[in-house]
């Protein structure tokens, strides 16, 4: 005889007869048991898509200073998630099963695992955590091509100047609208997903969630924090090899460089992650809801934190060399100035010799005039 063990799949085990009970059991046990995760692997095609995410996220986030949720920050969302879906399956399934890790951090009320569980999900993928900075970056660099591209079209060197001037301003700028349109988009997702999971309409959901990330509405403070972040965060890290004066420094010895950069980057790119996560959680307590104030807090700012410091260094690793993509601006504009100076301080050129047949002879010269000399 045999002793039959069906499973919930229709599956039916045997085995001889008088085996002992914890031997089918475990047996069972690693039967239902699921298969072990398969690694994602390098992959190209997921560092390029992690690239992309990048870019349109923080492009997103720009478009959120007009409010979160407008034409073009819905478009350019749909645009995220459809990248998102051209990742390998392997590692969407990766993806998920880091998401379900972190919720499980999340609900143990530990900040601790918060961080334990950020730090495992970008050690299973560096390379996209690190291509998915730089796309964030982006934006950004329009400002380190402004001089030398003035330069180049041979404009003037006050227009070269004005191009420096504009570049210097640029990066704080964006820094300080993506800080607040990072917050904005936010709480709006924040709170339009537990609206629609409270059973509301979509039009309903929608409205609650624009008027969470208004200016005029209850988080103003949590919007105007997250764009003072970005402004500190634009004046630091890699945003500082945006203008003329960090770039000149960026010649600086490797190791002082990438310290600064990885630690300037780390910190404020931390603060502005945790703090986006605080915004959401108070904007839930404020539509009545009961969310622990710091839950997820911890592991967003890790995880941003981590990121960064990964981004700033692939950045600031490679060495500049000696005649920086500043010295194209300022040899150009020396030159042009020197070639002027040379044209206006030049002697003058000397009189033509004069020519045997433009002297007429005189013939019976008046007494006491001189006859002239032909030399």
């Amino acid at each position: 005889m045999t002793i039959e063990a069906q499973l919930a799949d229709g599956r039916v085990l045997e085995f001889p007869d008088g085996t002992d009970p914890s031997v089918i059991q475990s047996t069972v046990k690693r039967m239902l048991a699921p298969a072990p995760a398969k690694d994602a692997g390098f992959s190209f095609k997921d560092i390029g898509v992690a690239f992309g995410q990048g870019t349109v996220g923080s492009a997103e986030a720009l478009t959120n200073v007009a409010g979160a949720g407008n034409v073009a920050s819905k478009y350019l969302g749909d645009v995220s998630k459809s990248l998102g879906e051209q990742y390998t399956p392997e590692r969407q399934a990766e993806m998920q099963r880091q998401q379900q890790r972190m919720k499980k951090a999340e609900e143990s009320g530990s900040t601790f695992e918060e961080i334990k569980a950020a730090a495992q999900n970008i050690y299973e993928a560096p390379l996209q955590s690190i291509a998915q900075g730089i796309g964030s970056f982006v934006p950004y660099i329009p400002a380190i091509f402004a001089g030398p591209a003035a330069a180049a079209l041979g404009l003037s060197s006050r227009a070269v100047a004005a191009a420096n001037v504009v570049a210097k301003a640029y990066a704080p700028v964006v820094g300080t609208a993506q800080g607040a349109g990072a917050v904005k988009g936010a709480i709006y997702s924040t709170v339009y997903k537990a609206e629609k999971e409270s059973g509301l309409s979509e039009s309903e959901a929608r409205q609650k969630a624009t008027a969470a990330q208004d200016y005029t509405g209850k988080n103003l403070d949590q919007i105007a924090l997250g764009a003072g972040l970005g402004y500190v965060a634009s004046k630091g890290g890699i945003e500082k090899f945006l203008t003329k004066e960090g770039r000149e420094k960026a010649a600086e010895k490797i190791i002082p460089r990438v310290t600064k950069a990885v630690t300037e980057e780390s910190v404020t790119e931390g603060a502005q992650g945790g703090q986006e996560r605080l915004a959401s959680n108070i904007a839930l307590q404020r539509t009545g809801r009961d969310v622990p104030t710091f839950q997820g807090v911890g592991g967003q700012a890790a995880q941003d934190a981590i990121i960064a410091s990964l981004t700033a260094g692939a950045v600031s690793i490679p060495q500049s060399s000696k005649a920086p993509v500043e010295d194209l601006t300022k040899r150009a504009s020396t030159t042009a100035g020197q070639e002027a100076l040379d044209i206006v301080n030049a002697p003058p050129p000397p009189p033509p010799p004069e020519r045997e047949q433009d002297v007429k002879p005189v013939i019976n010269p008046p007494v006491g005039d001189s006859v002239p000399v032909v030399s």
